[in-house]
């Protein structure tokens, strides 16, 4: 028999992911919301201690697919990488506060992959009645395909972080039954591509990005 905590968490699960992926939108076009660099982060610890909650209360729930757990898993190392790594990737300070605006174009589509694979998640991964889930799932879909599609010998630094990451996030289990996990997600055509980044103008972009790599 579920516990109350179990029940709460069960009953507001979707509008706490969909909050986060909300605001982590947000983030990967550079909004901070008028947040200092301290909060970002432990807005990701949040995220954090969500995944990890989530994943310990394993409901085995018949509809919820066996991935889940895992994906938790993935996502919360993931948000706790980005967590850490945000001070030294992002931050124009804009005032005396420490307010800042996130202008790193690789965090920001960091963000950005976190914020689809956060959404995909559902205690429903065996139906389409998480419609939420469904679209981010979706999503999800059609950037593996645009990885798959751009040849790694294209990729400067940036990119290849950015496809490492993603080879990271992207988790499907062979043995699960949900519908993503079955292909039922595939695009029916393939999506447009992403504009590309920039050229890379000056060292400190190679800096930054070797640190990233060895998180």
């Amino acid at each position: 028999m579920l516990s109350e905590l179990q029940v709460k968490i069960i009953r507001e699960f979707t509008s706490t992911r969909d909050d986060f992926v909300a605001e982590l939108e947000k983030f990967s076009e550079g909004d901070t919301d008028g947040r200092e660099v301290v909060r970002v982060q432990s807005f990701l610890f949040r995220i954090k201690n969500s995944l990890a909650m989530w994943a310990k209360l394993r409901w085995n729930l018949k509809n919820e697919g066996r991935c889940f757990e895992d994906r938790c898993i993935i996502l919360m190392g993931l948000a706790d990488e980005m967590a850490h790594s945000f001070p030294n990737c992002v931050t124009t300070v804009i005032n005396e506060k420490g307010v800042v605006e996130i202008q790193d174009l690789v965090m920001r589509k960091r963000f950005d992959m976190l914020a689809m694979q956060l959404g995909s998640l559902t205690l429903w991964g065996c139906s389409n009645v998480d419609t939420p889930a469904v679209e981010n799932a979706c999503m999800v879909e059609e950037e593996q395909r645009r990885w798959e599609q751009k040849p790694p010998s294209r990729d400067d630094e940036r990119s290849q972080y950015l496809r490492f990451l993603w080879s990271r996030f992207y988790y499907k289990d062979d043995h699960c039954d949900c519908h993503q996990c079955l292909d039922l997600y595939l695009p029916l055509r393939d999506p447009t591509p992403s504009p590309p980044l920039p050229p890379m103008y000056n060292s400190s972009d190679s800096d930054d990005l070797s640190m990233l790599f060895e998180e």
